[in-house]
C-alpha cells in the first residue's frame, strides 16, 4: 500500500492479525520492507507493519532537504493514520535511528523498543570511511540471505557512495552526521539492545552507550554476530526477543 507524505510515496504493508499490539519493523540503509522477515517468528502475537524507507524498495527517492527527522515524522504519521498504539518498534541500523527519535518524542505510543546493531551514536571513525561502503555492504548481505535480488548490487558495484544520486548523497550526509545521544534519556519504553560483537559498522561501544543512557534497557551481545546478526543468528535473536517480550 502507499502512504503519501510531503508529496512523496512511502510503500508499506500492514498485516492485521486482530491483535491489540503491533510491531513496526524498520530496516537498515540499503534494505527494504522484507529485510527483517528473518525474525518474524518472534512476533506471532502482533500485528505487523513494515515499510520501505524513501530511497529503497517501492518508495520514492528522498528529496534533498530530507533528514532523519523527515523519515521519523513520516513513519509516525503513518502510525497515526493507521490508528495504531501499544507499539513495539524494531530498528536495525538506520531503522534504529528512526526508532530512537519516535520513542523519545512519542513515549505514550511505545511499549517496547528493540534496537539491533542500531546507528545513531557518533562514530569514532571518519565520516568519509562510514560513507564509502555502508550501503554496499548492507545490500550484499541481503542478497546473500535471499532477501534482495542480486541486481540490486549494481547500484553499489564500486562500493562507493558516489554512485548514489546527488539528493541521496545530501540526505545520507545529513543522517550520518546526526548524533542522537541527546534523545536517549527521554526513552521510557522497555528496551532490548541486541548486538553482534564483531560488528565493524556500528561497533560494540555504541551498544554500551545506548545501554548506559536508556534507563530501562537490557543489552544482549551475540559473540559471533556482525552488523547483520539478525540474519546470521536469527534463531538466537528470535529466542532473545521472545524472552524479552514475555
Amino acid at each position: 500500500m502507499i502512504f503519501n507524505f510531503d508529496d512523496n510515496k512511502l510503500y508499506y504493508e500492514f498485516f492485521d492479525r486482530h491483535k491489540e499490539k503491533t510491531v513496526v519493523l524498520l530496516h537498515g540503509w540499503g534494505g527494504n520492507h522484507l529485510s527483517l522477515y528473518a525474525i518474524l517468528k518472534a512476533f506471532e502475537n502482533f500485528n505487523i507493519l513494515t515499510l520501505d524507507f524513501w530511497g529503497f524498495g517501492q518508495s520514492d527517492k528522498p528529496k534533498c532537504y530530507y533528514d532523519i527527522y523527515s523519515y521519523s515524522k513520516a513513519v509516525f504519521e503513518l502510525i497515526k493514520v493507521l490508528n495504531l498504539n501499544h507499539l513495539t518498534l524494531v530498528g536495525h541500523s538506520f531503522g534504529g535511528r528512526v526508532s530512537i527519535i519516535i520513542s523519545a518524542e512519542n513515549p505514550e505510543y511505545i511499549d517496547n523498543l528493540i534496537l539491533i546493531n542500531s546507528a545513531g551514536i557518533k562514530s569514532r571513525s571518519s565520516i568519509k570511511k562510514c560513507l564509502k561502503k555502508f550501503s554496499y555492504k548492507i545490500t550484499k548481505s541481503l542478497v546473500r540471505h535471499q532477501l534482495k535480488n542480486s541486481s540490486a548490487l549494481k547500484k553499489f558495484a564500486s562500493s562507493d557512495y558516489q554512485k548514489l544520486s546527488r539528493d541521496e548523497q545530501i540526505v545520507f550526509n545529513k543522517i550520518i552526521n546526526e548524533d542522537l545521544t541527546k534523545y536517549l534519556n527521554f526513552i521510557k519504553a522497555k528496551t532490548l539492545i541486541i548486538w553482534g560483537q564483531k560488528d565493524k559498522d556500528t561497533p560494540l561501544y555504541m551498544a554500551r552507550i545506548l545501554n548506559k543512557n536508556i534507563s530501562n534497557s537490557t543489552l544482549k551481545i551475540i559473540k559471533e554476530g556482525t552488523h547483520f546478526v539478525y540474519l546470521e543468528e536469527s534463531k538466537e535473536v528470535i529466542k532473545i526477543i521472545k524472552d524479552f517480550l514475555k
